[in-house]
């Protein structure tokens, strides 16, 4: 659903759940995907050259997951505060966007850990 809205912003995002070669697809809803592996995910990310962008709680607590995709060239956005809501994803996406392009930017080149710690804001560079 996310996804869908923030095309309307011409943001070129990509949900998980909609990324046709990851997981299997979902038993009662057409189109949509689950269970994608963490490897899955990391080398459809390095393939596209995208960057993660997540606030998966269970993510963030997990070192190796981080360094498993950053080991494969890709970068990753941590989300600290979870969005309770649909609205909160959607405002957490239209107002760091802009400001996350910037950094990336900004940076090498490298696989690198970003945190994005408030609903608005910058991006801090993590250590892994």
């Amino acid at each position: 659903m996310a996804g869908k809205l923030l095309s309307r912003f011409e943001y070129t995002v990509q949900e998980v759940q909609r990324f046709a070669e990851l997981g299997e697809p979902h038993p009662r809803i057409q189109g949509l995907r689950h269970e994608e592996s963490d490897a899955e995910l990391a080398e459809g990310c390095a393939e596209q050259d995208w960057i993660l962008v997540t606030s998966d709680q269970d993510f963030r607590s997990r070192e190796l997951r981080v360094r498993a995709y950053l080991g494969r060239g890709v970068g990753v956005i941590l989300c600290t505060r979870q969005p309770a809501r649909l609205r909160e994803q959607l405002e957490l996406v239209v107002f760091s966007y802009p400001r996350w392009l910037e950094s990336i930017a900004g940076s090498s080149r490298q696989p690198q850990l970003w945190f994005q710690h408030r609903l608005r804001g910058g991006l801090t560079v993590g250590r892994t």
